[in-house]
């Protein structure tokens, strides 16, 4: 008997939408209780470490694990997840970001909040030029899911139960460099929920309250998306340059 729509869609949208919600508490949640002086390098542990136990504990589901819609789409792009399972996953990590902004708002308060936007994603653009920062977040998008394809995707990759560490080290990696600029985003979700949730529920009463994080949400949404597709570019292009049959005995003949 085949499987039902809701058989087809719910575990995966269910699975998506716990992991989001997650990965916001957990993120976001540390960069509002930790004081400004804090070092990016705890910062960027914090997301890495997240999002390595967050797949561990979802990527048996199937078309789950990806926890963000950068990934999503480039393995829709790729043929790797049908085209309405991603869409529903992709559903179900903006909900599961709006989910988690929205338990931080009303379990932190904006005094204790030392972002006072729920860690939301902005930068200075007296130090920083828009296209800097928007062909950063292209790039390091385009290595996580790089990372996603090589070693959860390929028939070649040797990283077995090692594979959620992988992405959790590129994530780490790209928080690392990110979060002095613009907060590291690499994940349009991530940005979405913290951006809404702050804007509706502001600290307006605090003195010197921090900018809406959200002024340029569309660059958070579109330029990691653009980072997803190119890295299902690179990898099925690639693939037409890998040996193949009897090559590929020679090639890895001693």
């Amino acid at each position: 008997m085949a499987p039902t729509a809701r058989q087809t869609y719910l575990p995966s949208f269910l699975t998506e939408l716990l992991a989001q919600t997650l990965f916001v508490i957990i993120g976001c949640g540390f960069a509002m209780v930790s004081p400004p002086q804090r070092s990016p390098l705890a910062v960027s542990f914090v997301f890495g470490l997240g999002i390595t136990v967050l797949v561990y504990s979802s990527y048996h589901i199937p078309n789950a694990g990806q926890i963000n819609p950068a990934v999503t789409f480039s393995l829709m792009l790729g043929g790797e997840v049908p085209p309405l399972v991603g869409l529903v996953n992709m559903c179900a990590q903006f909900l599961g970001s709006v989910v988690g902004a929205l338990f931080l708002r009303l379990s932190i308060p904006c005094e204790n909040d030392f972002t006072q936007t729920i860690g939301s994603n902005r930068f200075d653009d007296d130090k920083w030029a828009h296209g800097t920062v928007y062909l950063l977040e292209f790039l390091f998008t385009f290595l996580l899911c790089h990372v996603v394809w090589q070693v959860a995707v390929s028939p070649r990759s040797k990283g077995g139960t090692s594979t959620p560490l992988a992405i959790g080290l590129a994530v780490f990696l790209a928080h690392i460099v990110l979060i002095p600029i613009d907060g590291c985003s690499i994940n349009p979700s991530r940005s979405f929920g913290p951006a809404v949730v702050s804007k509706i529920m502001k600290c307006d009463n605090l003195p010197g309250k921090a900018e809406w994080g959200g002024k340029d949400l569309v660059a958070w949404l579109i330029f990691p998306l653009l980072g997803g597709a190119a890295a299902a570019g690179f990898y099925k292009g690639s693939l037409k340059l890998m040996p193949t049959g009897d090559e590929v005995e020679e090639f890895d003949a001693p």
